[in-house]
């Protein structure tokens, strides 16, 4: 017997797979209602999960930032390393929206994810407790150049509230 949503999903799924491939389209994705919950919650700044930001790689997802004092942090996971697996499944070939939404789940569970180590290639596998992750919108820093003060901002995604941390730290780097 089979569920008609489930069927509904994957044959939507299949859909946009298909065109998607057929136009070099990296960006379309399918998300089944549960998945689509989740990508909504990463884009307003904070989500439940390990506290990464990932791109996409044929083997599954590349490190590309682990927020401070986050899970993945404490599991020692660092910008280079790959995620290879979740719940051990592979992540060849699944797109870095659905991978990091089998990542997220509620606070206080736990995730079991395989990682490849970006400096030595030894593989691990990990429980890792998800929590509540604020994700920093907006970084700044002043600098010296020359003798000159420089501030520097960096505006990692624009999620909900990010257009004012921006000007406030734009305007504290002015004052400085």
């Amino acid at each position: 017997e089979t569920d008609n949503d489930k069927l509904e999903d994957a044959s939507i799924d299949a859909m946009v797979d298909k065109i998607s491939k057929q136009n070099d389209d990296k960006f379309s994705h399918y998300f089944d209602a549960e998945a689509y919950e989740r990508f909504t919650e990463a884009n307003s700044g904070q989500f439940s999960g390990i506290g990464l930001s990932v791109v996409e790689v044929k083997r599954g997802l590349e490190v590309a930032e682990v927020f401070e004092g986050s899970p993945a942090e404490e599991a020692e996971i660092e910008t280079g390393d790959l995620i290879v697996a979740v719940e051990g499944d592979s992540l060849r070939g699944v797109s870095a929206d659905e991978a990091s939404s089998r990542i997220k789940g509620p606070p206080g569970t736990e995730v079991e994810i395989t990682v490849v180590d970006g400096d030595n290639g030894k593989e691990r596998t990990l429980d890792v407790e998800r929590a509540q992750v604020q994700v920093p919108s907006v970084v700044s820093a002043m600098k010296r150049e020359d003798g000159e003060k420089i501030g520097y901002v960096r505006l990692s995604s624009f999620t909900r509230g990010a257009r004012g941390e921006l000007r406030s730290e734009i305007e504290d780097l002015q004052e400085r």
